[in-house]
């Protein structure tokens, strides 16, 4: 038996840019001795770029750490609804319901704890940590290890304000101030599991500037602009 050598196979029609969602792409080949088509070696290679918001610099910049700007968990497994092979116009196999999820199944369920961690994780981008993904695609990391990419990560903003909401730290008392913000019931609620309605809790961690603060006494409300239940906060 010889070596194998693998060829392309290209769309039937353009899927670059805002070609991508309009209809369906269809990959059409065929074989006959001496050659083969073997479905374990085969696979789709996609090339693509993630860019940060316009208006923290130029529209080709990658994005920043604080943009929190990522692709999804098994990006590319996320970017189809449905897929099929056929063979001589017959449908052999198809999956019209649930395929971003059967794609992340048969990553972690296929393959390896060490495939995951190295080649699964850089070329198949199976990252499951929203904060890890966050890491990766930016185009700096945080300025210390203190996060370490291991937390969640949110931007309790009021709508509309993601990119241009405002906060900060008084030196001598420790209050932090917000404009646009909802530290009060813009974050994770801990009782109900609703992703808003809780409020910024003892250590959890507020980054500023690339500064992180960790949150360590919680005494009695202020005025609703600022953070209810900051009060003290230790510089790591």
């Amino acid at each position: 038996m010889t070596d194998a050598t693998l060829f392309e196979v290209i769309p039937s029609r353009r899927v670059d840019g805002s070609n991508f969602p309009l209809g369906v792409m269809e990959f059409s080949f065929s074989v006959g001795a001496p050659n083969a088509w073997v479905p374990s070696k085969s696979y789709f290679r996609i090339g693509s770029t993630i860019y940060g918001a316009p208006a923290a610099g130029p529209e080709v910049a990658a994005p920043t750490v604080s943009q929190m700007i990522a692709f999804a968990d098994n990006a590319v497994g996320n970017m189809f609804d449905n897929a099929y092979v056929r063979r001589n116009n017959v449908e052999i196999s198809s999956i019209n319901q649930g395929l971003a999820q059967a794609s992340a199944l048969n990553a972690r369920l296929g393959e390896g704890h060490s495939w995951l961690k190295s080649l699964g994780s850089g070329a198949e981008l199976n990252k499951a940590n929203f904060s890890d993904r966050v890491m990766y695609t930016s185009q700096g990391t945080a300025a210390d290890g203190f996060l370490n990419a291991k937390n969640e990560m949110y931007r309790p903003t009021e709508a509309g304000h993601f990119d241009d909401a405002k906060i900060s730290v008084d030196a001598t008392t420790g209050v932090i101030t917000g404009t646009d913000t909802l530290f009060r019931n813009g974050m994770p609620n801990p009782v109900t599991g609703a992703p808003t309605g809780g409020s910024v809790e003892v250590g959890d961690i507020i980054v500023i500037n690339d500064v992180y603060y960790q949150v360590t006494v919680a005494p009695v409300d202020y005025d609703s602009s600022k953070c209810s239940r900051c009060r003290s906060y230790r510089h790591h």
